[in-house]
């Protein structure tokens, strides 16, 4: 794949190596992958008798797991529909939420 976007973690073997008939299931596998993660940010929360305890150094570890998989995600809708390019999607997203005020305070 001619790789335009900058993606701040290595390509999972498995998505590099997969074959184009893979795809699909290699979708939902990812989103599987992504659920995976996102919980095991949520257990980063630690209920105790008194309160809620932060693992700040584990949720941070978690959530980089979480943005490395939503990466290979891009990865693969990009492989899937060459036509739609993530930098393009990163420029909209960032566009649309500026507009609605979220950047500028």
């Amino acid at each position: 794949m001619d790789k335009t976007w900058y993606c701040p973690f290595p390509l999972h073997r498995s998505l590099a190596l997969a074959n184009d008939s893979d795809l699909g299931e290699l979708l939902l596998d990812q989103i599987d992958k992504m659920a995976e993660e996102f919980d095991e940010v949520a257990d980063c929360l630690i209920e105790t008798s008194e309160a809620t305890a932060v693992n700040a150094s584990g949720m941070l570890e978690e959530t980089l797991d979480l943005i490395h998989a939503a990466w290979g995600l891009c990865y693969l809708l990009e492989r899937v529909h060459p036509t739609m390019k993530v930098e393009d999607y990163i420029t909209y997203v960032r566009e649309k939420n500026r507009a609605r005020g979220y950047y500028d305070a």
